[in-house]
């Protein structure tokens, strides 16, 4: 258990300071959140709690619109310049660097883990994008890259690919539609569909009210 606990103590200080501030909705508070959240799903699921919470920690490193220059994406290499790759048994290993590369939704939520602890922490990833902390976290990330909040004449964009889903010029309010309102369906676990299911209410209440604002038919 101690030196489970020096692993997760040691990844941690050194992932944190890569996110500190970062202002799109992918900062440390996210990581937080997400492994808080992993320790609770695995708990419920009977999943492996060291196992899932590593690759909570590491879960960033695969997407690539995160911007965290130094940070050490490879999951192996970093655990190795870290000094904790003999710490971790080799399945262990293979579990962490499958799942960090699987996780990311990008543009259509088909990638999946194929362990119990990857799903967990994809499911609690995916969650931490519901609800009203993930309400706040898609206008962050959307204003940190440009978009306005609202265009009435935009109207729902469809998007056909990744490269679409990627791409720029879309409100923020297309983002429910693109990926949040998606998100009740793909998740791997019971519990996890259990908050998903309450979050994502909150995400459809806010939609309907924001809307209901934005075109003049609350007064």
């Amino acid at each position: 258990m101690e030196s489970r606990d020096y692993v997760l103590d040691t990844l941690r200080r050194y992932i944190i300071p890569f996110f500190d501030g970062l202002p799109d909705g992918h900062d440390s508070g996210h990581l937080v959140r997400v492994a808080r959240l992993v320790e609770h799903l695995c708990a419920k699921e009977g999943a492996d709690p060291f196992c899932a919470a590593l690759i909570a920690w590491l879960h960033e490193l695969g997407d690539d619109k995160i911007t965290a220059p130094g940070l050490i994406r490879d999951p192996e290499e970093l655990l190795r310049r870290l000094g904790l790759l003999e710490k971790i048994s080799p399945n262990v290993l293979e579990n962490v660097c499958d799942s960090v590369s699987k996780i990311s939704f990008r543009g259509s939520g088909k990638s999946v883990p194929v362990s119990l602890e990857g799903m967990i922490a994809q499911d609690a990833d995916r969650l931490d994008a519901l609800g009203f902390v993930g309400i706040a976290r898609l206008f962050a990330y959307s204003g940190a890259h440009g978009n306005v909040i609202y265009d009435a004449g935009q109207g729902i964009v469809d998007i056909k690919n990744f490269n679409e889903y990627r791409g720029s010029g879309r409100d923020a309010m297309n983002h429910f539609h693109e990926k949040i309102f998606r998100l009740k369906e793909l998740m791997n676990t019971e519990t996890a569909r259990c908050i998903a299911e309450r979050r994502h209410k909150v995400c459809e209440e806010f939609v309907e009210g924001f809307l209901k604002e934005a075109r003049g038919g609350d007064f």
